[in-house]
């Protein structure tokens, strides 16, 4: 983007962060005993602040692996997520995709 264009996506992305309030600990993981926010509460949060700025997030995943990981009792797998995130305004701006990585335990659904 050069000087000369306009800036509504940094401006949309302003005007929905001074919307962002902290959000409670409303779940709990009575296995490992802590408060956590899910992240369906996360969406839910985020939809209407992302709406009322002209925002939208795109995800897409660019590469998916499975690691067999030996463990001193037992073997696990960890799936790795390769994604690349894209912030879009309605006015046609676009950020430059972000890339990240997520590894998760494979445990099933």
């Amino acid at each position: 983007m050069t000087d000369s264009q306009p800036n509504g996506l940094n401006n949309a992305v302003a005007t929905a962060m001074a919307e962002v309030v902290r959000l409670k600990k409303a779940d709990n993981n009575a296995f490992a005993k802590y408060k956590y926010t899910s992240v369906d509460d996360f969406k839910d949060a985020l939809r209407p602040l992302l709406a009322m700025s002209g925002l939208s997030l795109r995800v897409s995943e660019t590469s998916c692996t499975l690691t067999e990981i030996k463990g001193e009792k037992k073997d696990s797998t960890v799936a790795q997520f390769a994604l690349q995130i894209t912030l879009e305004h309605d006015s046609g701006e676009m950020s430059a995709p972000d890339n990240i990585t997520v590894m998760l335990p494979y445990v099933g659904a």
